[in-house]
């Protein structure tokens, strides 16, 4: 076979580039369309996934707004509750627009049962809470607030769904971080003949003999089936039992240190105790009185009496908190705050500056020690509300917030009055 001319040869070369050509065209317009759709199957999955933990925060949001309600805002309905989850998790875009949170869709549990949420972190033997808030967030086809594509449309689909849910539960708590420096007594069983408003169950000096029906005190535990004496919640509403105005009529006061078997005096129910809280500034009694000391104070702790303080810097530093925030007052039916700055844009302050932390103690603790030195065991909290100030403090038991923390004692949601709301979903 004779060989082809060199110059034939490079005319024939071109030919067969050209065919190549075409193919590899073909390959690269299949390949394209493959990776295009890819494209849009990454772009239109990652806008569904951006906004189902956009929707995922919107229920959470919509949820702790819910318990929280429950725990400080309206402790006997529920009203209030969903219409603040439903304001709250529909005013969160889910991918630029109001997702749908349909007010059937938030829904409560209100008893002890298998049916509430475990709480994890709290004590044994209960760790399902008393109430809780389900809330459901959605953005789809049904609801009329679907996702959209931007390159399903080519294949056929023109949106996408998603839906959310979280459950907030109301907690107790054990820790606060503002506490009024004036600690009162917890409630006991008077027993005493004739009875008298003042905790007698030993009496001074030691020697002397015991009392033969001396007062009864019980302080409260996180077990459900315990039976303190103390102030308690009346279940199922979270609301405090006392509905009555509690005065502080007075300062309790005695030697720091009794010689002679001169003790400080058996505590009363109307008196309270001056006690040092401390501040991350290092002021002292009266700044505590009148401003945040920003220290944690936990169940548990035992507080040093304050020795120089008197019930004349008291009614001023309540004082002071009554003109901070003038226009509250007291709801004795919801037994809530209403008219308060705190829901002013902007507030005043988180929460209303009249409504304070006071510590509650072991009356039984300190009788036992005020033949030496007394000793404030802390054994719960109550938000009080100053009503009113003049030669004594009038106001209203209330719940206050707090945290949760495990390495201190906690009480049952019936005995707790300072309260949490967590994520439990």
């Amino acid at each position: 076979m004779t060989p082809l001319p060199p110059s034939a040869e490079r005319r024939r070369r071109p030919r067969i580039v050209d065919g190549e050509r075409g193919v590899v065209l073909i390959q690269v317009a299949l390949a394209s369309l493959v990776l295009f759709g890819f494209c849009g199957l990454v772009v239109d999955y990652g806008v569904m996934w951006v906004a189902r933990a956009q929707a995922q925060n919107a229920a959470d949001a919509g949820a702790l707004a819910a318990a929280t309600t429950l725990a400080f805002d309206a402790v006997t309905t529920t009203t209030l509750a969903q219409q603040s989850a439903v304001a709250l998790a529909s005013s969160a875009a889910v991918w630029g627009k109001a997702p749908a949170v349909p007010s059937a869709d938030v829904t409560f549990c209100s008893a002890v049962t298998p049916a509430c949420p475990a709480i994890d972190g709290l004590p044994l033997p209960q760790r399902r809470a008393v109430f809780s808030a389900t809330v459901k967030v959605y953005a789809d086809a049904e609801h009329a607030t679907a996702l959209p594509t931007y390159f399903g449309p080519l294949f056929g689909v023109s949106s996408q769904d998603v839906r959310a849910q979280a459950t907030a539960a109301v907690a107790p708590a054990n820790t606060t971080a503002c506490v009024w420096p004036l600690a009162i007594p917890d409630l006991w069983t008077e027993k005493s003949l004739p009875p008298d408003t003042s905790y007698s169950n030993h009496q001074y000096p030691p020697s002397a003999p015991p009392l033969v029906t001396p007062d009864a005190y019980v302080p409260p535990t996180f077990d459900e089936s315990s039976a303190p004496t103390g102030i308690q919640i009346s279940n199922p509403t979270l609301a405090p039992t006392l509905t009555t105005p509690l005065t502080l009529t007075g300062l309790q006061t005695g030697p720091a240190t009794p010689t002679g078997g001169n003790p400080w005096p058996p505590i009363d129910q109307s008196h309270f105790v001056a006690v040092q809280i401390p501040r991350s500034d290092a002021a002292g009694f009266v700044a505590n009185l009148t401003s945040c000391n920003q220290r944690p104070v936990h169940i548990g702790d035992t507080l040093a009496l304050d020795t120089g303080a008197s019930f004349a810097q008291v009614i001023t530093g309540a004082s002071t908190r009554r003109s901070q925030d003038p226009g509250a007052t007291w709801n004795a039916v919801k037994r809530r705050i209403q008219g308060s700055c705190a829901g002013d844009l902007p507030p005043c302050a988180a929460i209303s500056p009249r409504l304070v932390a006071l510590p509650m103690f072991d009356p039984e603790v300190y009788d036992n020690t005020r033949g030496g030195t007394p000793q404030i065991r802390i054994v719960n909290f109550a938000g009080f509300f100053i009503d009113s100030t003049g030669g004594q403090i009038v106001g209203y038991l209330a719940t206050y917030p707090g945290t949760a923390d495990r390495d201190f004692p906690f009480v049952h949601y019936k005995f707790a009055l300072l309260r949490t709301a967590i994520l439990t979903r």
